[in-house]
């Protein structure tokens, strides 16, 4: 008999279980009605949690948010990253942010500026999920 775990995907806040047998994954399930009896799926508590992002991930969201790949990201760019993290006032998120993190107060943030930006949406306290 191996270990079940049950994971929540980062970015697509989806769950599934993953049964482990010496260390080895033998089986992914993603519909969790099919995790069979003998993996202890009567035993499973599903709990909703809240887990925040960290900074990478951030970084990374933020830069998948360039589409014209300028290399900076702007109002509008910055503004539909906000409404992806699920800001329900990405308008003044994207306000707040630039007047964080855009030091040279051209309207975009670039990879130098980014650390800032990061910085403010952590205080912000995005989580996945």
């Amino acid at each position: 008999m191996g270990t079940t775990f049950l994971y929540k995907s980062v970015l697509r806040s989806s769950l599934f279980v993953v049964q482990l047998r010496d260390s080895r994954c033998t089986q992914i399930l993603t519909d969790i009605s099919k995790v069979p009896h003998e993996m202890g799926r009567k035993a499973m508590a599903f709990k909703r949690t809240s887990v925040p992002f960290t900074e990478q991930q951030l970084s990374n969201i933020f830069k998948s948010h360039d589409v014209d790949g300028d290399g900076k990201l702007s109002r509008d760019e910055l503004k539909n990253a906000f409404k992806y993290l699920g800001s329900r006032w990405d308008a003044y998120r994207t306000d707040q942010a630039l007047r964080q993190a855009d030091a040279n107060d051209d309207g975009y943030i670039t990879e130098d500026e980014l650390k800032k930006l990061v910085e403010y949406a952590l205080h912000c306290g995005y989580t996945v999920g």
